[in-house]
């Protein structure tokens, strides 16, 4: 009996080790204070008038 098995994939490497995830949280995270910052002023400029 004769067993054939497929030889296993050769994949490189990048060099890739950033974690996505943290990447995700910063952006986001930057995202709301902004939009808090942009909507205060449009709140403050509103009160002066």
């Amino acid at each position: 009996m004769i067993k054939v098995t497929a030889p296993e994939a050769d994949v490189p490497k990048t060099g890739d080790s950033s974690h996505m995830l943290l990447w995700i949280i910063l952006a986001a995270s930057m995202t709301v204070i902004g939009s808090g910052i942009l909507v205060n002023e449009y709140v403050q400029k509103k009160k002066r008038k």
